[in-house]
């Protein structure tokens, strides 16, 4: 069996209408691997938007059950004709706001004498928007040095050494890689001089000191009374007044395993009420080299890995060998930088503020974050201690 690799990157969204389909099922992504991260780090991150990317281009050249596993896995229900425009739909987006700086980027490498379907070619480069290009597996070394240098340039050097020789050999006969940047700016920057020293509740029982950012402005937020969670949104500049970091906080401490059912809220356009507000945000940088075969198979994906059905990429008999995404996230006063968001809890502090009427959102225990361009997660993860982040 000879195989081919899929590596996604994420370092640290053009007015159109999402299509609901592709919003809703990354959305469905982002839950599921959230189910699957929690509990096997403090601070999570990953990329729905990158992984989502990749895998929906492997779908469109699977077939028979290995096409279903992909389809039940990404909540992909359209036709495919329907998913290509979709997806073609999203890179332009992506890449074409103003304001800010972001980019995806796929890329394929094929084996010296490597043959791909015509068809998938083409969907792959009108679609995808991806390059294409022949490279000898064989010279380890000088295969990784050119896979790492395109996702080091793509990714402005927040993503460096990917690939190290072991992962490929004279089997490996496609890598495929998506690579995604973000920089942005707050709309209402923290001023750098208000950061200080601030208690955050790991637990109820132990706390920590963490540089904590402080800024008065207008943000908008949504209480889940019912649940006792509260959605903050802080806006960036540009990108069309859709980008957002997204933070769910609890009231309780404890609670943050109990939140995932919340999360699909983060995606759907709740009535947010712009308020006028003091936020105390933890100051937070999370990395993450994820492998997700492991995950990918406990949710669902096996015959990719063993025996499948990629007739519509290749007539070669190829499986999937690796599924790897590397994270960067970023978050300090002048606004966010990430390779691949929780709410503040509202709490009046008059000792804080001159002016006690307005209100408090303290992000001082564990929580959620979603970078989301509009309806889309594009990177998700949850805080448990910023010291460590």
């Amino acid at each position: 069996m000879r195989f081919f690799y899929i590596f996604l990157l994420v370092s640290a969204v053009s007015c159109g209408k999402i299509p609901k389909e592709y919003a809703r099922a990354m959305n469905e992504l982002a839950v599921d691997l959230c189910k699957e991260f929690m509990g096997q780090r403090n601070n999570v991150v990953y990329s729905p938007y990158s992984l989502e990317t990749i895998l929906g281009l492997l779908t469109i050249g699977a077939k028979g059950d290995t096409a279903d596993e992909l389809k039940k896995l990404l909540q992909l229900r359209s036709p495919d004709e329907t998913l290509k425009s979709e997806f073609k739909f999203m890179q332009t987006e992506i890449n074409g706001l103003d304001d800010v700086t972001m980019t995806s980027a796929n890329k394929i490498y094929l084996g010296e004498n490597f043959k791909i379907e015509s068809d998938f070619l083409k969907t792959a480069t009108e679609d995808f928007d991806a390059g294409v290009q022949n490279i000898d597996f064989k010279n380890t070394k000088d295969a990784v040095n050119e896979i790492n240098s395109w996702v080091g340039n793509k990714t402005h050097n927040k993503i460096q050494n990917l690939l190290s020789e072991d992962k490929l050999d004279d089997d490996t006969r496609m890598v495929l890689v998506n690579a995604f940047y973000f920089k942005g700016e707050w709309q209402h920057p923290f001023k750098v001089l208000d950061t200080e020293k601030k208690n955050f509740h790991i637990s109820k029982n132990e706390t920590v000191k963490v540089d904590t950012m402080k800024v008065t402005a207008t943000m908008f937020v949504h209480h889940v009374h019912e649940h006792k969670v509260t959605f903050l949104r802080l806006p960036y500049r540009g990108g069309n007044g859709k980008i957002f970091l997204t933070i769910v906080l609890s009231h309780d401490i404890d609670v943050l395993h109990h939140m995932q059912a919340h999360l699909k809220r983060t995606i759907p356009k709740f009535n947010f009420t712009a308020e006028h507000m003091t936020v105390y945000l933890p100051k937070f940088r999370v990395e993450a080299n994820l492998d997700l075969k492991p995950t990918l198979k406990k949710m669902g994906i096996t015959k990719l890995f063993s025996t499948p059905n990629l007739s519509g990429i290749t007539k070669e008999s190829v499986a999937v060998d690796a599924v790897t995404q590397k994270v960067f996230i970023n978050v300090d006063e002048q606004g966010t930088e990430a390779a691949a968001a929780t709410a503040a809890e509202a709490v009046p502090c008059s000792d804080d503020l001159p002016d006690p009427t307005i209100p408090v959102y303290k992000v001082d225990r564990p929580f959620f974050f979603c970078l989301q361009y509009d309806d889309l997660p594009i990177i998700t993860g949850s805080i448990t201690d910023p010291s460590k982040a």
